[in-house]
């Protein structure tokens, strides 16, 4: 595996990381706020006390690194040519609206390793004769 294609993937595992920590707290946040708020079960609270605060201190790093991939993904949307310049408007409209959601939808049309040279989502250079 070459540097490129392993930063590829590193940074693939980056972008759904946040992904992953959002149905993360989907799942617990009900519980840990029904444990703390409405249930009033000293016990229950203390059993849940360390989810609780591992949800708040992963949340911060999370935050950031949302912000940097928010950074990393529009700087190279504006500075690449695999993505085609009728796209670039709607991409930068999706990194605002879908946010972290989006970024491995990009990653994978246009970061892949093992994408095909030449080849482009549908409506890319590929399919309008690199124009």
């Amino acid at each position: 595996m070459t540097r490129d294609r392993a930063g590829a993937w590193v940074l693939f595992a980056l972008t759904l990381w946040p992904v992953i920590a959002l149905a993360l707290a989907i799942d617990l946040l009900p519980r840990v706020f029904a444990a703390f708020v409405l249930e009033g079960d000293v016990a229950t609270q203390e059993a849940l006390l360390p989810t609780a605060i591992a949800i708040v201190l992963g949340s911060i790093p999370t935050l950031l690194l949302i912000v940097g991939l928010t950074v990393y993904y529009t700087r190279r949307l504006t500075r690449t040519e695999d993505v085609p310049r009728d796209m670039r408007a709607a991409w930068g409209v999706a990194f605002v609206v879908g946010a972290f959601l989006v970024f491995p939808i990009y990653w994978w049309l246009y970061l892949r390793p093992g994408r095909p040279a030449g080849h482009a989502p549908p409506g890319g250079p590929a399919a309008d004769g690199g124009r």
